[in-house]
């Protein structure tokens, strides 16, 4: 067989290290892609706004130009001529402009404009020039403070001759003329032709650089996605080669499945796995060969200590010299001894392995008696006080392990006895209530014997340990007694703690936690068991035990005769044998499973081991394995379990009604002569496939049923309605689901004239007949209906507030509206009138809400 490839912690190691570099890698280049774009978008975006400016700056160049030469013109203020050739000789800001815009690199168009505007701005110059001679001369200014450009302009013949008015005319005319607007518009063209390209240009730059930094965006996400799935992949990865199944191996050795632990993961894991299960299988087999050896070392040992046992109890009948009589008494006590050492290494043996927990119900009382009956005697023998006592809180019952009990508080009065040489043993059963099912019993063991020191009252409870060992040497044993008895209380969750005072006594106190016994034997009301058993003597024990718990019982000798029998009528439990001839219980068992309409537990009765067969006896159906013979308190057990404990809850229906006993009576007439039909109208029903009505009548008879505390046939009821709510149930299972109801009014009706004639309620019995009945209907019938809001117009402010109230209920149908009613008896009548309030108070414990509701309209 080809081995399979498993990785190891070294590979492990390297594939996160490469995929840590690569991530790191990754994000850096992908940070230093985003950082570039996001760079040269900013780059693009500054020489956009950069070349707006410029131009701006060259056409406020070219403007102020102008407007310093126009200044001139019209004030002849020489301050403005030199200021004007200042900007033209130093300034030069047109020149500067140019200068920029060449640098930012543009395109070579767009530089052509720029220095179309240029040119023509110079023209301007031009222009100006001309004017300002003009202004010159018409101011008669001295040439000498002229600029040069100025001086050496000549005038033309026509300007020439102007006169210094006309020449200062002139000159305003050129500056503001249509020449020099359209020239100076020509400039202002350049520029924006420049502006509107450039702007263009950068946009689609800008774009472009932005799509880059959108890209390096979605790879910088991506790669950081991709980061972290490989870093969620890589710890799924560890998770699922290293702790996932170190974790499996954790549980299964602490819930003792050491067996099914299964070597998974990364190889070292996978090896630890398979050491641990190696491990395991040697101790398994170590264990077998030593509980082999245990049982063939007990029998071997046990067989001839009973002999020489026997024979010392023989010899006593015989005439013994004084001599013989004391060898005698030696040859018991060593006897005894070993039997005990014997006995006390089995139990610790057995400790050992993991025992199932045996819950029984027993009394707490009677075990307190055996064990003061059982130790008498040796507290006598050597001169002690010896007493058992439980509490009066101690109940009856309890649920809870007998066996492991016994074996607690035998040790512990066992060893007090063992260890008081004078004074008393007192042992005391207390109770701690806990909530209402469970409580914690208290096991004190008190004696005034050799006490235990300080310092060995915590080593006392490991195996082979005894307390002081000059005080223990004189006393024969083993030194597991407290070892077992602490075990067995952690077993049962409970705990084991000492109270010592050297050489005054000790207190041993055992607290285990318990569960109140079940209900009182005969209160299973008409529960109908099917008892399958070959034997005809153990059927007629069953069945013995079945009449004690008020059980009917039928019987099938056979496999064949109890699928023949399950299919016929309904059970609501079946006892199965599972060694029969023939058909055996399993076989049994899965046939009558198959039965479309069965729905009743199985219970599997045998003498087997219980875990040899418990497995297949579920896969076969069954519910549970119950050991034979099987004892009363085990059944009542299993009872309680499968069976519904009471068709009818009197104090419950009474607790519903407000206590009044009474009234209950009446209502629980009312219910037998209106309801009692009920299952067979339902099985008509059911028969026509009507939904809706049998949905109806389950409404009135849930609400009805719950009002007297009848709780089975209220929650069959109940799931019956929700059924028909979610999915259309077949004919077949309809008409199952409606026997089983009609089963259930059958029993709560006989099961009502039982515990009313047995148990009267109230002072005196109140009698419905069927002519009280037939008027109550007729006058249903003849009822008028009453305008709720005409009652509360005329009704106080105190009766409005309480018939809202009380009608609120009646729409819920609130079991607390005859209770409300009751209590405010004569304000309804005075509110309804005494002949309508009458017919009201009729509906209400009858529980008919839709009646009332149908006769008063809102």
């Amino acid at each position: 067989m080809k081995r399979k490839f498993r990785f190891n912690q070294k590979i492990m190691n390297c594939i996160g290290a490469a995929a840590l570099i690569f991530v790191v890698l990754a994000m850096i280049i992908s940070t230093w892609n985003v950082k570039r774009s996001v760079a040269a978008e900013v780059r693009v975006a500054a020489k956009r706004d950069r070349c707006g400016k410029l131009c701006e700056e060259l056409k406020e160049a070219a403007d102020y130009l102008s407007e310093q030469a126009r200044l001139y013109a019209v004030t002849g203020d020489n301050s403005c001529l030199e200021r004007y050739w200042e900007e033209v000789h130093s300034g030069k800001r047109r020149d500067g402009v140019v200068k920029r815009l060449g640098e930012l690199g543009l395109d070579d168009r767009d530089m052509r404009l720029v220095e179309s505007a240029k040119k023509n701005s110079d023209l301007l110059i031009y222009l100006e020039t001309r004017a300002m001679r003009l202004a010159a001369d018409g101011k008669g200014e001295n040439e000498e403070v002229l600029p040069l450009e100025v001086q050496t302009y000549v005038l033309n013949v026509v300007e020439a001759a102007m006169t210094p008015e006309e020449k200062r005319m002139e000159a305003i005319s050129l500056l503001c003329g249509d020449r020099y607007a359209g020239e100076k518009k020509v400039i202002d063209q350049y520029a924006s032709e420049f502006m509107e390209s450039a702007v263009k240009r950068m946009n689609e730059e800008l774009a472009a650089t932005r799509r880059r930094t959108d890209r390096a965006l979605v790879m910088l996400w991506g790669l950081q996605g991709a980061s972290m799935l490989l870093f969620l992949l890589y710890a799924f990865f560890c998770y699922r080669g290293t702790i996932y199944p170190a974790l499996a191996y954790q549980m299964c050795l602490e819930e003792g499945r050491a067996a099914e632990l299964k070597p998974d993961g990364i190889s070292e894991i996978y090896r630890l796995g398979q050491s641990v299960l190696n491990m395991y299988c040697r101790m398994a087999e170590a264990m077998k060969a030593k509980d082999e050896f245990l049982a063939s070392v007990s029998h071997e040992i046990r067989t001839p200590l009973n002999s020489v046992i026997g024979c010392e109890t023989l010899l006593k009948q015989t005439r013994l010299n004084e001599k013989q009589r004391e060898y005698l008494a030696c040859m018991e006590t060593a006897s005894k001894q070993l039997l005990d050492m014997v006995n006390e290494l089995l139990d610790y043996a057995s400790l050992e392995k993991k025992m199932e927990i045996q819950e029984t119900e027993w009394s707490l009382r009677e075990a307190a008696k055996d064990l003061e009956n059982s130790f008498c005697c040796l507290a006598v023998e050597k001169g002690l006080e010896f007493s058992v006592e439980a509490d009066d809180k101690v109940p009856e019952q309890v649920l809870a392990d007998e066996g492991k009990f016994r074996l607690i508080a035998g040790n512990l009065i066992s060893n007090a006895i063992k260890f008081t040489d004078e004074g008393l043993v007192h042992a005391e059963l207390l109770w701690e209530k806990g909530t209402e099912d469970e409580g914690v019993l208290v096991l004190r063991v008190e004696d005034t014997g050799r006490g235990i020191k300080k310092e060995d009252e915590e080593r006392i409870f490991e195996a082979f340990e005894r307390g002081s060992k000059e005080e223990s040497a004189p006393v024969a044993g083993t030194g597991l007694g407290l070892a077992i008895c602490q075990r067995t209380a952690g077993l049962l969750r409970g705990s084991l703690t000492v109270e010592s005072c050297w050489r005054k006594g000790s207190a041993f106190t055992a607290r285990i936690p318990m569960k109140i016994g079940g209900p009182k034997k005969g209160d299973f009301c008409r529960a109908l068991v099917l008892l399958v058993d070959d034997n005809r003597i153990n059927r007629r024990l069953q069945k013995e035990l079945f009449a004690v718990l008020g059980v009917a019982v039928m019987e099938a000798e056979s496999g064949e005769e109890a699928v023949r029998m399950a299919s016929e009528r309904h059970f609501d439990l079946i006892f199965m044998d599972l060694r029969m001839p023939g058909m055996s219980g399993y076989e049994a068992a899965g046939r009558i499973r198959s039965l479309k309409t069965f729905q009743c537990p199985i219970i599997a009765l045998t003498a087997d081991g219980k875990a040899q067969i418990r497995e297949r006896a579920l896969a076969y159906g069954m519910e549970e394995v119950v050991m034979k013979p099987i004892s009363l308190a085990e059944l009542e057990k299993v009872l309680k379990t499968y069976i519904s404990p009471s068709c009818l809850d009197v104090e419950l229906g009474i607790g519903r009604l407000g206590g009044n006993e009474l009234l209950y009576r009446q209502v629980t007439e009312m219910f037998a002569e209106e309801h009692g039909r009920d299952g067979k109208k339902l099985m008509d029903l059911a028969e026509k496939g009507d939904s809706e009505e049998i949905y109806a009548l389950l409404h009135a008879l849930k609400g009805a049923s719950g009002a007297i505390g009848a709780e089975p046939l209220s929650k069959a009821c109940e799931r019956l309605e929700d059924e028909l709510k979610g999915e259309e149930l077949v004919k077949g299972e309809l008409k199952e689901r409606v026997c089983r109801i009609e089963k259930l009014v059958k029993d709560l009706i006989g099961d009502m004239n039982k515990k009313l004639n047995e148990e009267p309620i109230g002072k005196m019995p109140v009698e419905v007949s069927e002519s009280a009945c037939m008027k109550f209907e007729e006058n249903q019938k003849n009822m008028e209906e009453i305008s709720l809001n005409e009652v509360i117009r005329f009704s106080g402010e105190l009766q409005k507030d309480l018939i809202k109230e009380w009608y609120g209920m009646v729409e819920r149908a609130d079991f607390a509206a005859e209770e409300l009613w009751s209590d405010n008896r004569e304000v309804f009548i005075s509110a309804f009138g005494r002949g309508c309030a009458e017919q009201l108070e009729r509906a209400l414990l009858r529980f008919d809400y839709e009646m009332i509701l149908q006769r008063i309209k809102v």
